[in-house]
């Protein structure tokens, strides 16, 4: 028999199936007590010299007594007996050799424990005390990493049109997310919003930064900022710079767009007067009607 224990276990039981070396059947022995004549229990470890003899005590089912031996059960588990290690039997080395022996009838049983340095028993750690800390560590450190590999990217129209009066306010997007493509919000507080920068110049360098509003945060790694156009603003090429912070590192992303001028796409009455005012001074083409007409 082989079991695998923790070294330094205390109050450690133990099991072990002791047969009868007159059964022609392997037959359990059963009726021996702690205070059986011949009895002996004992022990070496890998890193002791001499074995050591183990004083046998009564012992109660299920309850650990150091030297502690107990029949189980005679009549449902025969042979069956429960035994209380000794606490300096477990206390160093790599393993322990024991052997109970010597009652008339007793088969000598040997019983091997090898002394690891995990408890297999832990489903938690394992037994191990620095597990959590290395394991929160190594989290730590991969949530580091995606952070100072954090991708940012930028949407801005392609054309700003230019109003042919008034105002016009248009939306620039930014996302922030990491390599395994889980939005991130940059750094800071407030989700980040004072790590967030965005610059607007024409091709000249000239800023337009007056015309940007207030960086907003929409979601998680998600931000918005608006850029007023106005009906006096000139058709021009435009430079769009977005900053952000994460993870202590900058990132920067740059985007062209360009305001142009509006053109009307609806058929006015003033442009129909405008058209015919053409249709006048050239005159109506021949087979040609500018009257309405109705179709079936």
């Amino acid at each position: 028999m082989k079991l695998l224990i923790k070294a330094g276990t205390t109050s450690q039981r133990a099991r072990v199936f002791l047969q009868d070396s007159s059964s022609s059947t392997g037959a359990g022995l059963t009726g021996l007590l702690f205070s059986t004549s011949n009895l002996k229990w004992s022990y070496i470890r890998e890193d002791q010299a001499t074995a050591q003899a183990v004083t046998l005590v009564t012992a109660t089912i299920n309850t650990w007594a150091s030297g502690g031996f107990k029949e189980v059960d005679s009549a449902l588990l025969p042979g069956v007996y429960e035994i209380g290690i000794p606490n300096a039997a477990l206390a160093s080395g790599k393993s322990v050799q024991m052997l109970i022996f010597g009652a008339t009838n007793l088969a000598p049983t040997p019983l091997e424990i090898e002394l690891i340095a995990v408890d297999v028993q832990d489903s938690a750690a394992l037994g191990m005390t620095n597990l959590d800390a290395t394991v929160s560590s190594a989290v730590s450190a991969a949530n580091s990493i995606n952070s100072n590999s954090a991708l940012i990217r930028i949407s801005v129209p392609g054309q700003l049109p230019i109003p042919a009066t008034s105002t016009t306010v248009y939306e620039f997007d930014l996302l922030l997310y990491d390599v395994e493509g889980h939005n991130v919000n940059a750094d800071g507080a407030s989700n980040g919003i004072g790590s967030i920068t965005f610059h607007v110049k024409n091709s000249a360098g000239t800023s337009l930064d007056a015309q940007l509003g207030a960086v907003t945060f929409v979601s998680t790694g998600l931000y918005k900022i608006s850029y007023t156009v106005n009906s006096t603003d000139t058709a021009q090429e435009l430079i769009v710079t977005a900053s952000a912070v994460v993870g202590a590192q900058t990132r920067t992303i740059v985007a062209p767009t360009l305001t142009a001028p509006f053109f009307a796409t609806t058929f006015t009455s003033t442009d129909r007067t405008a058209l015919n005012g053409i249709v006048t001074t050239l005159g109506t083409p021949a087979g040609a009607s500018l009257s309405r007409t109705s179709r079936r």
